[in-house]
């Protein structure tokens, strides 16, 4: 590449010859890179695309001392004398890959790696209305159970349907399950006349009021079987009776069994990310109880940004331009210090997220003894 003095051209044979020249105006848009120098200060030769950059404004500052006359009231300027002149550029950050975000947080950019596995038997205390964190990201297959080993239960019948009427419906039994789930009782027929059961017809699902029910049981007034040792007894006393589409909801519980995945936890695909398993407020999960987790942990890389952690960020940044109008000039700023320049909006919000980065030019004129900060080339 041919370098020039500045006395080796006239310029004058790239500017407009006479008046205004429209062409000159600008509208400007370009593409920006960085290239990171490592700890020691040192280039890497790794130009990073910075993406989409909304702003890229370049500021000469000029600090300057003055001496004025005292020998009269005008005061008249005698003499003023540059004493600093810097240049930073303002950029607006649009794009929030790691390594953007690394500058705009004044941090490093790393990788976590999780590796793939099975884990079991973590013991955590939790209580309803209260959330589970995980060490992992991404979990899935979450199974939680108590501590403890625990009795089977069938909790008892509680109507979800009122209709008006006073029959009673008594669960029991000994379930013999290996899983805790709901089951449900509709009333499909009503007895026959009150205070005597005769007539009344019922059916029975398991796991949704919704799933798929048995065909009609004929109730007797006896504990009659359901399955898995559940034992349904449906009562009626003088002038008692039960009405058609009533529905009873009960839940029964595994010997040490299992809590109920979307009942007494909650596995949201969202915050499954970051290991988070809600307990909710209706969970039957004791007060401060001792459970054992169980879940499976996915293979992955994750980049990750240590914040506020730089001390220094230098590097080397390229400014290519493509403006919409006006000439096109392309920039090299041979060292810069970077540094963030205000908030990083956008995490939560209703509009795109940006961040301001501000660089300042540092003199390399060992390397570039004829422009030590920076060059602007007009290439079209």
């Amino acid at each position: 590449m041919n370098e020039f003095k500045l006395d080796s051209v006239d310029l004058q044979m790239f500017a407009t010859k006479s008046g205004s020249n429209a062409e000159d105006l600008m509208l400007g848009a370009g593409t920006i890179y960085f290239e990171r120098f490592d700890r020691q200060g040192q280039p890497t030769g790794i130009l990073h695309h910075c993406g989409n950059v909304d702003a890229f404004n370049l500021t000469t500052e000029v600090t300057t001392v003055a001496k004025n006359s005292s020998m009269n009231r005008a005061r008249e300027l005698m003499a003023e004398v540059t004493t600093q002149v810097a240049a930073r550029i303002a950029m607006t950050f649009t794009e929030y890959d790691p390594v953007n975000l690394s500058l705009g947080l004044y941090g490093e950019a790393g990788v976590e790696t999780q590796e793939e596995k099975t884990v079991a038997g973590e013991i955590y205390t939790v209580s309803p209305d209260s959330v589970l964190r995980l060490p992992y990201y991404n979990v899935s297959d979450v199974i939680l159970a108590p501590l403890s080993a625990t009795p089977a239960e069938v909790g008892a019948a509680v109507m979800q349907t009122s209709l008006g009427t006073d029959g009673t419906l008594t669960t029991g039994g000994t379930y013999t399950g290996t899983e805790s789930t709901d089951y449900y009782i509709r009333i499909t027929a009503a007895n026959t006349a009150p205070g005597a059961i005769a007539g009344c017809e019922f059916q029975w699902a398991k796991g949704s009021v919704a799933g798929t029910y048995s065909a009609d049981i004929e109730a007797d007034g006896s504990a009659q079987v359901l399955e898995r040792g559940i034992t349904v007894q449906f009562n009626v006393a003088a002038g008692q009776s039960f009405a058609v589409n009533e529905i009873y909801k009960f839940t029964v519980t595994a010997a040490s069994g299992l809590y109920v995945k979307g009942r007494d936890y909650h596995v949201y695909e969202v915050e499954a990310r970051a290991g988070i398993i809600n307990i909710p407020p209706t969970s039957t999960i004791p007060e401060n109880s001792k459970i054992v987790a169980s879940y499976q942990v996915a293979k992955g890389k994750f980049p990750k940004i240590m914040g506020a952690i730089a001390g220094r960020i230098e590097g080397r940044l390229l400014f290519i331009g493509d403006p919409n109008k006006g000439p096109c000039y392309n920039g090299e700023f041979w060292k810069c210090s970077m540094k963030p320049n205000g908030d990083l909006s956008g995490l939560i919000g209703t509009e795109f997220g940006s961040y301001p980065i501000q660089a300042t030019c540092i003199s390399d004129r060992q390397n570039h003894p004829e422009e030590p900060f920076y060059k602007l080339v007009k290439v079209m």
